[in-house]
């Protein structure tokens, strides 16, 4: 969105919000464990916050501790940053 007007004199403009992509991740998280070891597209072009979120531990559904385990690809450096998600479910990795 590209902003209009100078700080004295602002101009705003109208519209709808973008819609913000949620995800069941209890629901991914059941997929990925019933097909052990193997890597699934969770998303493609999606934000890399959200990545991030995940590897942080915030997103308490795929947590690394748990045994998922993530890679991105395709990963943009221009704003918004997006990338592929990969993840797979590696019951060897659940900390117990």
């Amino acid at each position: 969105m590209s902003t209009a007007g100078d700080k004295e004199n602002p101009e705003v403009q109208f519209g709808e919000p973008p819609v913000k992509t949620r995800y069941d991740w209890w629901a991914i998280a059941e997929q990925l464990r019933s097909r052990p070891g193997e890597w699934a597209m969770v998303f493609e072009g999606g934000l890399t916050s959200t990545v991030n979120a995940i590897r942080q531990g915030h997103v308490n559904a795929v947590r690394s501790d748990l045994g998922f385990e993530i890679t991105t690809l395709n990963n943009t450096r221009e704003q918004p940053r997006t990338c592929d998600l990969w993840m797979r479910y590696n019951p060897d990795k659940k900390v117990v």
